[in-house]
């Protein structure tokens, strides 16, 4: 009886970790301490300034997801995942700034990866050019019985969802949906905001390039680098998109909204379920 309280009790946590999408816990997936860019030393402005940047991340009423300022010589910007609400988001920048700082101390530049959000400074510009260094990459152990057909499904999902993310506005570039034909696939991909259309579209493609190698067949894996990411899996992992941020009114038009989600049908009959969160803004 004690064995079979045991088993349920794995069950139900594995349900709980891997299967829920409203369970979006900050799952640390990795820091990058960046040694070429050299140290601070305890007590110097350099110091003084990345604690000034972190803070204000940290307590920003910034609600769209989209963090980027200057404190002296550091630089930094952070962005969570486009599903994801104001107070989650806010959690894990905050979470994001006390660990890099514990976890990468006295670093000039460093970056640190969670499930829904990234966060990175360094004492060099990083506005508005794509990087694709440091690389974080984690595929899913399970296979696909066809891995032909479900890389030619994953391949066109996500390159639909390339397109959508890139032409999102400067709040944020993010999209998610799913491919039916196949076996169900969802999938989100997402660019830092303030990377340029067409240099987004690059560094998602360069990202997609590690699929046939290390996510060939793959029942879900994720990739993440400072300015691109993406996620696929078999269960549904995002939440529903929340409402579009809201432009100070003496600055901006009233903001676009995206009409409810449809389905879309290739040339080649390919049916999808796109979700895509667009923000238009106008200078």
């Amino acid at each position: 009886m004690a064995m079979a309280s045991l088993g349920q009790l794995f069950y139900i946590s594995y349900i709980l970790t891997n299967l829920v999408p409203s369970t979006v816990a900050q799952h640390l997936l990795t820091p990058f301490c960046i040694p070429e860019r050299g140290n601070y030393t305890n007590g110097s402005s350099y110091q003084a300034n990345l604690n000034s940047l972190l803070t204000s991340f940290s307590n920003t009423t910034v609600d769209y997801g989209f963090y980027h300022s200057s404190a002296g010589e550091v630089n930094g910007i952070g962005f969570c995942r486009g599903d994801i609400g104001p107070d989650k988001c806010r959690s894990c920048m905050n979470t994001s700034s006390l660990e890099l700082r514990r976890l990468c101390p006295n670093s000039k530049e460093a970056i640190i990866y969670y499930d829904i959000c990234t966060l990175r400074y360094s004492n060099r510009s990083i506005f508005g050019t794509w990087e694709l260094d440091p690389y974080l990459q984690q595929p899913n152990s399970d296979n696909f019985w066809d891995v032909n057909g479900s890389n030619q499904a994953l391949t066109k999902l996500l390159r639909h969802l390339r397109n959508k993310a890139a032409s999102g506005g400067s709040l944020q570039k993010y999209a998610s949906g799913e491919q039916v034909d196949f076996q169900t696939i969802y999938a989100a991909v997402q660019c830092s905001p303030d990377v340029p259309e067409q240099q987004c579209i690059d560094c998602l493609d360069e990202s997609f390039k590690i699929i046939p190698v290390h996510m060939n067949g793959k029942r879900g894996g994720k990739a993440m680098a400072p300015s691109c990411n993406f996620r696929f899996e078999i269960y549904l992992f995002y939440e529903p998109l929340p409402d579009a941020p809201s432009p100070s009114p003496t600055n901006f038009p009233p903001p676009s909204f995206p009409p409810p989600p449809t389905n879309a049908t290739t040339g080649n009959g390919m049916h999808l379920k796109l979700h895509a969160l667009k923000i238009l803004l106008l200078d």
